[in-house]
């Protein structure tokens, strides 16, 4: 009897010692916290509010530059397609890596998301919209600066503020604004990856490259687009939204 104690309490010990050397910091995780993070560029140099660009030939500079980004799907190399449900993500310069979903450490082909807000989330009652949570749902109430034109008229899908020169001085003056809005400017838009996520925590980034979004823009005439009072300028200004971003 005495030899079985001792070889009970000898396995004890063992099984012990075993337990609380593997704490959290040794196990290894075979899942990861992915986020997205959009790094802001204008003609691939370091993007900067109040500063002066030339856009086509025009001056301007810019207050407000942020969008929308939902419905995004991450494609592995094997097994099934993550899609990620119920998720908005609003991004400004200075957003940094937003969190998007937990996914296992394997190779990522590609991306797909939109730029915008879905039909179903732009279609609510005033009800719906004051409802959401300020303190965790992007499509909540924005005040500073405002990202929906009121609760039955929808969502701006991107958000663009600034001045633009129109007398040739070199120094803006005038009052740029560019608000995309309407389900038909939602913008499908896909990145091919080829990245490896194995780290616990690992960011996707990616570069945002402004200037893109005005390619065939004539700002000195076309400087202010609300959607519907100029759908000519918000469908090229829509169509450039795919280009502009890539993987860094």
């Amino acid at each position: 009897m005495r030899l079985k104690h001792l070889f009970l309490c000898s396995l004890l010990v063992g099984l012990s010692i075993a337990f609380h050397a593997c704490d959290d910091d040794d196990i290894t995780r075979l899942d990861s916290d992915l986020s997205f993070e959009f790094d802001y560029s204008f003609n691939g140099n370091e993007f900067a509010y109040d500063q002066v660009y030339d856009v086509n030939g025009t001056a301007v500079s810019f207050q407000t530059v942020q969008f929308y980004v939902g419905g995004i799907i991450l494609h592995p190399e094997e097994g099934e397609v993550v899609n990620v449900t119920d998720k908005y993500l609003l991004v400004k310069p200075t957003s940094g890596a937003q969190q998007v979903v937990n996914v296992d450490k394997k190779h990522y082909h590609m991306t797909e998301f939109f730029v915008g807000v879905s039909a179903e989330d732009n279609d609510q009652t005033e009800n719906d919209f004051d409802m959401r949570d300020a303190e965790t749902d992007p499509l909540a109430r924005q005040n500073n600066p405002p990202m929906h034109w009121n609760w039955n008229a929808g969502y701006l899908f991107v958000r663009i503020d600034g001045m633009v020169d129109l007398d040739g001085d070199g120094t803006p003056e005038t009052v740029m604004e560019y608000h995309l809005g309407r389900d038909e400017f939602l913008t499908d838009v896909s990145v091919m990856l080829h990245t490896d996520v194995e780290e616990d925590q690992q960011d996707i980034v990616f570069d945002f490259d402004v200037a893109k979004l005005f390619t065939d823009l004539d700002l000195s005439v076309a400087y202010s687009m609300h959607t519907g009072d100029d759908p000519v300028s918000a469908r090229i200004f829509a169509n450039n939204i795919a280009g502009a971003i890539s993987k860094k």
